[in-house]
């Protein structure tokens, strides 16, 4: 039985703004509001799931090149494509492939796989693009979309690392603008025992993840109380000069858990990144996301901010082993922050208890976070995010 993956690709192109940006690392960075001038979509993807964030490339800047999250065959339930990353670059360095300083972004993606390394445009941007998608196979097992072909303005074509079930649609229109500047997923989250089909459509727009995962840190914040299911993703920083103000959690709720019949409570935190100099207390509006590994369920509550400073704490709610009873791990967060002895407690579930506090942060405030998180178990006890440790920078 394969897990499903189908999509129809959609793609948002700019006209117009040549803006130099910097960047180093992967971040998501909000920038819904970018204007676009066309969208780009096949008609062979699929309708399962739900839509993911609109996610963008920054201003001035428009996708050179792709990665791909596939997981490789296996013996068993195959889920093919999970994933597209675009990796975007200034205008006036799109002349060559050598590129040091991108931008990548993403929406929403499968639970399963790797990520492939980037394949860059020798010069230009992304412009059009082409799915290999497998029919529904009845009693079969289903892969839906397993790979992608990029068109790049000055005319190479670019065919991703993905796999080779399925035939190949039929071309999107080419950009009208300078070149494709975001993408937004349709994503089926995992079915437990029924098929699963993960990635099915495609669209682009809003929000950045920019590579900073270089930045210096100065100390390590962690709690003794996670849990040990799954394994580390990977360390995100805030961009270089900016620090956590805020947070913002990815929570199972009753009523899923009800209908997916396993409580799965804390999927997922996000840092709401600001830089002191252009605002030292809320509302802000201008500011970056960072995310490590994120559960398959939940959905995003809305961001709780310091009313001035930086988080500089936190402390975890876990719910212990409950035997061969169902399992949540991490249940909630709550963070100190450093301008008025304040602490901002997140909308999380209450299973479990409260656990010590970390250390408080060395340097002006938390400014990276890297999280545990179990992969879905199938027919087994899901449990998603299990442990945090928050990176603090001068």
């Amino acid at each position: 039985m394969h897990h499903f993956i189908s999509m129809m690709f959609s793609l948002l192109v700019i006209i117009g703004l040549q803006v130099s940006v910097e960047s180093a690392g992967i971040r998501p960075e909000r920038s819904f509001d970018r204007h676009y001038s066309s969208e780009l979509m096949v008609q062979n993807g699929g309708g399962w799931g739900s839509w993911g964030d609109r996610e963008m490339c920054p201003t001035g800047t428009y996708a050179a090149g792709f990665s791909l999250k596939v997981e490789d065959p296996i013996d068993g339930d195959d889920t093919a494509l999970n994933g597209i990353r675009l990796h975007c670059v200034d205008l006036s360095k799109a002349l060559s492939h050598s590129y040091h300083n991108y931008a990548s972004v993403r929406s929403d993606v499968g639970s399963w796989g790797r990520w492939t390394e980037i394949k860059w445009c020798p010069s230009g941007f992304l412009t059009a693009f082409q799915l290999r998608v497998e029919k529904p196979q009845g009693k079969g097992d289903d892969t839906a979309a397993n790979n992608i072909i990029f068109k790049c303005s000055r005319g190479s074509v670019l065919e991703g690392r993905g796999t080779s079930w399925g035939d190949w649609g039929g071309w999107s229109q080419t950009c009208e603008g300078t070149g494709i500047c975001g993408i937004m997923t349709r994503i089926e989250e995992p079915q437990g025992n029924g098929d699963d089909t993960a990635l099915n459509d495609y669209v682009i727009a809003g929000g950045r993840f920019e590579r900073s995962i270089s930045r210096p840190f100065r100390s390590l914040l962690t709690v003794h109380n996670g849990m040990r299911w799954g394994s580390w993703g990977q360390k995100e920083m805030c961009p270089t000069g900016m620090y956590a103000t805020g947070f913002s959690l990815k929570v199972a709720g009753m009523w899923e858990s009800l209908l997916v019949g396993d409580n799965t409570a804390l999927n997922g935190i996000r840092l709401h990144c600001i830089n002191p100099s252009k605002s030292s207390s809320g509302p802000y509006e201008d500011y970056a996301t960072v995310q490590s590994d994120v559960g398959s369920w939940g959905k995003w509550s809305d961001i709780k901010w310091c009313s001035s400073g930086f988080l500089t704490s936190f402390q975890l709610r876990v719910e212990p082993y409950q035997g061969t009873w169902d399992d949540t791990a991490a249940n909630n967060i709550r963070f100190n922050c450093s301008g008025k002895t304040e602490m901002v407690q997140g909308s999380g579930m209450s299973w479990g208890e409260w656990g010590d506090w970390s250390e408080t942060c060395g340097g002006k405030g938390i400014c990276g976070i890297e999280t545990m998180v179990e992969q879905p178990q199938g027919v087994g006890d899901d449990t998603a995010l299990n442990d945090v440790r928050m990176y603090c920078c001068d």
